[in-house]
């Protein structure tokens, strides 16, 4: 045991022991440096430490938490989790705040190079248009040069302009006293009906079970963006005559956004990584079918503002499912 307590006290990680009260009973070193306790602090709530209501049933339902403190020479960043032992529970927290700094400076970099790109991919994408129109009567070879110019413009434009998405996602605030309520159900019937007739140009068969009436508090744009990447990814995955069905339900855990298809399929190796950016299953595939790698990724973090969840299932050459879960609202 002499042992065992040792260890933990060099432990870089900080460790609060707390009650079932919630109130700090104890601590080693690092947690004392990392949250600045005195002995004053044993006994307090863990609530008024790290200035958050409802902390560890927060923890308890979310499995871990980020959260920034004020620091001597600024802030410092903590992702925190949670154990249970005995009757109490142990706090575990790690300060990330370097690691928080290198990705804000990596988030930064690709926002200002993709909104310093904007304009000029503009401008070549105009050229092109024109050219394409002053030459369309003339040789077809200079005119299908222009056109695999013309896509690989576009590819770079939708880029770009996902890149920006993502960085709003990540940089600008959820503020919930903007929230609209949002008619999903027409929003869900709208895109439906642009991925049938526009961009699958009924090759697939469409099956849609929406509930009327099923509304959800947030940001209409940030939704439609997220809905329509997963039904367009239904789209581009499943071979034509196959069937992609998109359903919007509620019940006792919450309600629900699901798209179904019966595609391709994911390799379950494949599936944790599916939502970081550019990651491919097939990258000689992906790039023929089209899409900038990021789609999932944004998905995840409009998920992550609306505090919903997102499921995948799939198995290899038999269809993949994916589902957003939103939480109960009043």
């Amino acid at each position: 045991m002499d042992m065992l307590s040792h260890l933990v006290k060099q432990f870089a990680d900080g460790i609060l022991t707390i009650n079932q009260q919630h109130q700090i009973t104890g601590w080693q070193a690092a947690a004392k440096e990392l949250f600045h306790l005195e002995t004053k602090d044993k006994g307090k709530l863990i609530d008024d430490i790290v200035g958050q209501r409802d902390f560890i049933s927060q923890l308890e339902t979310y499995g871990h938490l980020e959260l920034t403190l004020p620091y001597q020479r600024g802030k410092r960043t903590l992702i925190m989790g949670l154990l249970t032992h005995g009757d109490n529970y142990q706090l575990i927290a790690r300060d990330i705040t370097a690691s928080h700094e290198l990705d804000k400076l990596r988030q930064d970099f690709v926002a200002n190079v993709s909104h310093e790109l904007r304009t000029p991919l503009t401008v070549v994408h105009g050229y092109i248009e024109m050219l394409q129109d002053l030459y369309l009567d003339q040789d077809e070879r200079l005119l299908k040069i222009l056109r695999i110019i013309q896509t690989q413009t576009d590819r770079m434009k939708n880029l770009v302009e996902d890149l920006l998405l993502l960085s709003r996602l990540e940089h600008k605030p959820m503020n919930p006293l903007q929230n609209q309520t949002v008619d999903v159900s027409d929003l869900i019937k709208n895109i439906c009906h642009e991925m049938q007739h526009l961009v699958s140009q009924q090759q697939h068969n469409f099956i849609t079970d929406i509930t009327p009436d099923l509304n959800l508090q947030g940001e209409p744009t940030e939704l439609r963006s997220a809905f329509s990447n997963l039904v367009l990814n239904a789209v581009r995955y499943t071979p034509k005559g196959g069937t992609i069905t998109v359903r919007w339900f509620a019940n006792n855990k919450g309600k629900h956004f699901v798209v179904k298809d019966t595609g391709i399929g994911i390799s379950q190796e494949h599936i944790p990584r599916l939502t970081e950016r550019f990651y491919r299953v097939d990258k000689g595939r992906s790039r023929n079918i089209g899409g900038t790698g990021l789609g999932l990724a944004i998905v995840k973090h409009v998920l992550l503002r609306h505090q919903g969840k997102l499921t995948i299932t799939s198995k290899f050459s038999q269809g993949s499912q994916f589902m957003c879960s939103f939480p109960k609202q009043n």
